[in-house]
């Protein structure tokens, strides 16, 4: 996103510039593609050789046509944003102007600082008068620049997804979609990063079962958007990169802007999230298939997003939890299977129709949340805040638990020090 500084430097006559050299490139290339589409197979050339140089020849002709078409239309929204960019620029030069004429200076980040020389004043009065009016004066400048600001970032988004989603190539695809589960559907725009994007509430899996994995992500984006954040990344070209983890180092996964129907979305309203942008990141990480995130455990969920160390406790205490998350620690349980295990002879089912068996539950508080003195603990099902039904009995979207709830039906709590 530009910076208040960026905006200082921006230049319409550069824009401009780049859109007529960019109409000279698609001149060039669309004379290109007419000539092949006019010259014919030799005629020495028969039978298979013949049918199949054909073939090729329609599907450059084909790839050149697709590629001109998403490069004119980019090209057309590159002239178009000349204009804006000179509104930009006009409005920033303003500002900066009205700034130094009232004694404020703006730093690159977009900080307005008063740098007017100290006054004397005849009352207190007086002096309280000339600070609320210097305060009036500094957000009147910071509302102009955070309006400018959306302005840029606004024509930013607007440019970036008027490029060309598909690129022109020999056939060889450069992002690294995962299959299966359906077609792709091209998202409408970036995905949401503000604050409410990383809400628990927002979480909704898809027909996906990979609630090891979005239990996880979805758990430290609630605690540290930031680090999401900084691992997500919108590219130039239209795809996403986002960097996972492999026993601690860092692999950045590149994927189209793009989602399943059968994927996580948000629950507010159906759409896609940064958890579905993710989803697809560690299912082409895992093996290219989104089925090679259909089961796995929280522990490789959890060190897939972050990179750090995973501590597991099959019989954390409450307490425990607590002082866990006092100490910034990001806690995600399991719960017990569907039936009795014949491994173990011991009962391993959940002992509450409200909970779904073998599952991934996030933890985020720990409190009195009845007033009766016992604490408990809030797990919170990715589901979705509505749950849904398995098996005949509906399961909740979170649910308070005391100790002994706890522990009746829920398994091992895995935990990481926060990012």
């Amino acid at each position: 996103m530009a910076t208040y500084g960026d905006l200082r430097s921006w230049n319409p006559a550069g824009v401009s510039s780049a859109g007529t050299e960019l109409r000279g490139d698609l001149n060039t290339l669309e004379k290109a593609r007419d000539e092949l589409d006019a010259s014919g197979v030799p005629d020495s050339w028969t039978g298979l050789s013949a049918v199949f140089a054909g073939w090729r020849k329609a599907g450059l002709v084909g790839q050149m046509s697709t590629h001109l078409e998403g490069a004119g239309a980019f090209e057309r929204a590159v002239f178009d944003a000349s204009s804006e960019v000179a509104a930009i620029k006009r409005a920033v030069d303003e500002i900066d102007t009205d700034a130094r004429a009232q004694d404020f200076s703006i730093a690159g980040d977009g900080t307005v600082t008063d740098v007017s020389p100290p006054e004397e004043f005849v009352s207190l009065r007086a002096a309280e008068n000339h600070t609320e009016q210097r305060v009036i004066v500094r957000d009147a400048l910071v509302s102009r620049i955070e309006q400018v600001l959306r302005r840029a970032t606004e024509l930013d988004t607007t440019l970036l997804w008027a490029l060309p989603h598909e690129s022109f190539s020999d056939g060889e695809d450069e992002v690294a979609d995962p299959g299966g589960k359906g077609a792709h559907d091209w998202l409408d725009g970036p995905v949401s990063l503000d604050d409410s994007a990383f809400d628990l509430s927002a979480i909704m899996q898809g027909q996906i079962g990979d609630c090891w994995f979005i239990a996880s992500a979805g758990a430290v984006g609630a605690a540290d958007p930031d680090w999401i954040r900084d691992h997500i990344h919108y590219n130039p070209d239209g795809s996403y990169t986002v960097t996972l983890y492999d026993d601690g180092d860092e692999v950045e996964v590149r994927v189209d802007a793009s989602v399943i129907d059968d994927g996580v979305r948000n629950s507010g309203d159906g759409s896609p999230s940064w958890l579905s942008v993710y989803e697809k990141a560690a299912a082409s990480y895992a093996g290219g298939s989104y089925g090679d995130i259909d089961a796995d455990s929280i522990a490789r969920g959890l060190s897939m997003v972050t990179g750090r160390d995973v501590d597991s406790d099959g019989d954390m205490s409450i307490d425990d939890i607590r002082d866990g998350i006092d100490d910034g620690r990001i806690h995600v349980v399991s719960t017990e299977a569907d039936s009795d295990s014949w491994i173990n002879p011991f009962d391993t089912s959940i002992d509450d129709d409200n909970v779904v068996p073998d599952h991934a539950y996030i933890i985020d508080r720990v409190e009195d949340h009845d007033g009766d003195g016992e604490p408990e603990v809030h797990v919170v099902n990715p589901w979705g805040p509505d749950g849904g039904d398995f098996e005949g009995h509906h399961r909740s979207g979170d649910l308070w638990l005391t100790e002994d709830e706890f522990h009746e039906s829920f398994d091992t709590t895995y935990s990481i020090a926060r990012p």
